[in-house]
């Protein structure tokens, strides 16, 4: 199952790259001096480029919570801080004393046009993970000490809403994580308000 995870999230990154690499190809183009010509100016469409959310499991484990700033009209960047604990006893799994903190840094592509997006991101998640003895959680077995500091590659396929002139913010989409210990796929839901 680790290996079928792993190619999915390896197909994921290719085709984000992908996306993202043809894009900027298709911008580069070669201009005749004879053919410049001054443009009328252009009302930028764009006026909301920041949003501040609230994503519900996904790349946080529990939550996170994220500034996206838009740097033009089809690229975002987003940062993020989640900080929990907890402990739990089940017959699936058990965590104890399990105390997280994780930091996700992304590049978001955009496709689409106006508030209705489909969303591909790429980036990366600083995490520190404290754990009791006896505990399995994630995708990672926790060192003799209980201590680890992880730096996954994490992306995102999904649907965003995000209306132009601000408003509620709404995203929802799968949430791939790769790290030394595996990989794994979750989903995430958020909310949140762009200005």
């Amino acid at each position: 199952m680790k290996i079928i995870q792993y190619y999915i999230f390896k197909f994921i990154i290719v085709l984000c790259l992908y996306q993202f690499c043809s894009t900027l190809s298709g911008q580069i183009t070669t201009i005749n001096p004879r053919e410049i010509s001054i443009p009328a100016p252009k009302k930028d469409s764009l006026v909301c480029r920041n949003s501040i959310y609230v994503e519900l499991l996904g790349h946080g484990g529990l939550y996170s919570v994220n500034y996206d700033y838009r740097i033009g009209d089809k690229i975002s960047l987003r940062a993020g801080i989640s900080i929990w604990s907890m402990s739990m006893d089940m017959i699936i799994f058990q965590l104890n004393d399990v105390k997280f903190r994780s930091f996700p840094l992304m590049v978001n592509y955009l496709i689409g046009e106006r508030s209705h997006r489909f969303e591909l991101g790429v980036g990366v998640m600083p995490t520190y993970i404290s754990t009791g003895p006896g505990t399995f959680f994630y995708i990672m077995n926790t060192s003799p000490s209980g201590h680890e500091t992880i730096l996954p590659v994490i992306a995102t396929v999904g649907y965003r809403y995000q209306p132009e002139k601000g408003g509620p913010v709404f995203r929802a989409g799968a949430t791939p994580l790769l790290s030394s210990g595996g990989a794994a796929v979750s989903f995430g839901i958020s909310i949140g308000y762009g200005f």
